[in-house]
């Protein structure tokens, strides 16, 4: 009797869920999405079994085979012959790789499906017209933490987690410019005419990242979510200024930041939003250049690093910017010593400038010019640069990249 009582309330054995069928079916769908991809119009006979079998994987127990199941159908969603618009398969399977991203509880299914919509956004094929609406919205609230496998987790999960969101919500900004540009690319309301990012999803996104920005926790989240603004706040284009009293005040917290690389991503913020919105400093409204100018000071500016590089380059980006003030600055943050890319805005500055001007305001530092010069644009003759004085050498050096 007590064997009865003991096997009735045993504990269930642990059984396998598909079997050696779900190595299988991720391998099979890895291929089923590359031939898609690869063999474009050749395809279409089997796109709509193969779209049949796959919605069916994406309700599959294991997790790993719902991620390949997305991924895949991202690629049969672009499967077409250029000439007529998606299948009523297609139209559902992109409905279930949106649906992915938003509902499945798995943070590593979400990350797929977001893989799947990247493959619809990626050449050869494109996303289709009235698929980049929902597609923006969707990757914005995976920023926003408004998709299911965020929305379940609480503030106590552990590093492997909180990697995996991170990863998430980045892989998600990645797409988001390519969306921006395939809206302006295909006349999406809002986006085209020098905006290549609508700000109705820039607004949608914004307190997220302004949050993340000021995350006292997560120095990589703060980081991240400069670059991010940065990058899609330059996408705007003028439509950017109406923003700039939420981001100002922020910006300002951010390149007094304790960590270099958050500061470093702030301060290329400050450039490329610069950029956007024109001479918007010059009334006040944005104080990128204030900004710059405190961090570039001979007394207690940053030292030399990718935050001093990324500094003066966000300088010379803002238009209007008197150059008796900027130019001593830039002088005296050369040579750029870590994120030698940023190399170029500064040279524009200082061509557009002349060499007389640069050597008449600033004499002592006019080898600095010399240097940046023909380190960047080796196939200008030495001889179109004005050598530096008698005496004059040449301060700091490069290697060579």
């Amino acid at each position: 009797m007590e064997d009865d009582a003991t096997a009735e309330w045993a504990e269930p054995e642990e059984a396998e869920v598909g079997g050696a069928f779900a190595g299988l079916a991720e391998a099979a769908l890895g291929a089923l999405g590359d031939l898609a991809e690869n063999c474009g119009s050749a395809f279409l006979p089997y796109l709509e079994p193969s779209l049949d079998a796959i919605l069916d994987l994406t309700q599959f127990p294991q997790p790993q085979v719902r991620g390949a199941a997305y991924e895949a159908l991202g690629s049969l969603c672009c499967c077409c012959d250029g000439q007529t618009g998606p299948s009523p398969s297609q139209l559902e399977a992109f409905r279930a790789l949106v649906g992915g991203v938003r509902k499945d509880p798995e943070v590593g299914v979400a990350l797929a499906a977001v893989g799947g919509v990247g493959r619809v956004l990626q050449p050869p094929g494109h996303a289709h017209k009235e698929w980049l609406e929902p597609i923006g919205r969707a990757l914005c609230d995976v920023i926003a933490g408004e998709v299911a496998c965020l929305r379940c987790w609480g503030d106590d999960g552990d590093e492997e987690e909180t990697s995996q969101r991170a990863e998430l919500r980045e892989t998600a900004s990645d797409w988001l410019p390519e969306v921006g540009v395939a809206m302006a690319r295909e006349g999406v309301a809002g986006a085209g005419g020098g905006v290549a990012f609508p700000p109705r999803l820039f607004r949608r996104l914004l307190p997220s990242l302004l949050a993340a920005l000021a995350d006292p926790a997560h120095p990589g989240a703060r980081s991240w979510a400069a670059a991010v603004i940065g990058q899609l706040g330059h996408a705007l284009g003028p439509e950017a200024t109406p923003f700039l009293p939420d981001l100002g005040p922020a910006f300002r917290l951010a390149v007094g930041d304790r960590d270099d690389e958050v500061r470093a991503n702030a301060f290329y913020a400050i450039g490329r939003i610069g950029e956007a919105v024109g001479h918007a400093h010059q009334e006040g409204a944005w104080p990128g250049a204030e900004l710059c100018g405190h961090a570039l000071r001979p007394a207690g500016g940053e030292g030399p690093g990718r935050v001093r590089d990324n500094a003066v380059a966000a300088l010379v980006r803002q238009p209007g910017l008197p150059w008796q003030r900027a130019l001593p600055l830039v002088l005296g943050s050369l040579p750029m010593t870590a994120d030698l890319e940023e190399e170029a805005p500064v040279l524009r500055f200082l061509l557009g400038l002349g060499a007389e001007r640069v050597r008449e305001k600033n004499s002592k530092n006019h080898p600095k010019f010399t240097q940046i010069h023909t380190k960047i644009h080796p196939k200008i003759e030495p001889s179109a640069i004005p050598a530096p004085r008698p005496g004059a050498a040449l301060v700091g050096s490069h290697r060579c990249r």
